[in-house]
C-alpha cells in the first residue's frame, strides 16, 4: 500500500511539473509577449504621428489658403484626432506615453507660430 501511495504521488507530482511548463520556452513566450505589447504600443504612436501630420499639412495649406469650408473639415478630422490621441495616451507603454507627448507639445508650439 505504502509502494502505491509513493508511486501516485510520484505521478501526481510528474504530472503537475509537465502541465507548469507545456513547452520548454516559457520565458521566451513571456519575453515574445512583452516584445509584442512593445510592439503594438510604438505602433499606435506611429500610426497617430503620421494620421496628425497629415492633417497638420493639410491645415497649414488651408490657412495659408484662407479656404474656410476645408477648415471647418479639418475641425471635424481634429476632433477624432483628439479622441485617437487621449485613447492612445491611455492605451500605449509609458515610454510611448511620454514620446507621444513630447511629440503634441512641438505640434502645439507649431501650432501657436501659426495662428
Amino acid at each position: 500500500m505504502k509502494n502505491i501511495l509513493i508511486l501516485f504521488i510520484s505521478c501526481f507530482f510528474l504530472l503537475g511539473s509537465c502541465k507548469s511548463s507545456p513547452n520548454d520556452t516559457g520565458v521566451k513566450a513571456d519575453e515574445k509577449t512583452v516584445g509584442d505589447e512593445k510592439a503594438k504600443s510604438q505602433k499606435m504612436v506611429d500610426d497617430f504621428i503620421i494620421s496628425y501630420d497629415d492633417y497638420f499639412t493639410e491645415y497649414k495649406k488651408a490657412k495659408a489658403g484662407q479656404d474656410k469650408s476645408r477648415l471647418q473639415e479639418l475641425g471635424g478630422i481634429a476632433k477624432q484626432l483628439y479622441v485617437q490621441a487621449d485613447s492612445t495616451l491611455k492605451t500605449v507603454l509609458r515610454e510611448d506615453s511620454i514620446r507621444l507627448q513630447s511629440y503634441l507639445d512641438k505640434k502645439v508650439d507649431e501650432l501657436v507660430q501659426i495662428k
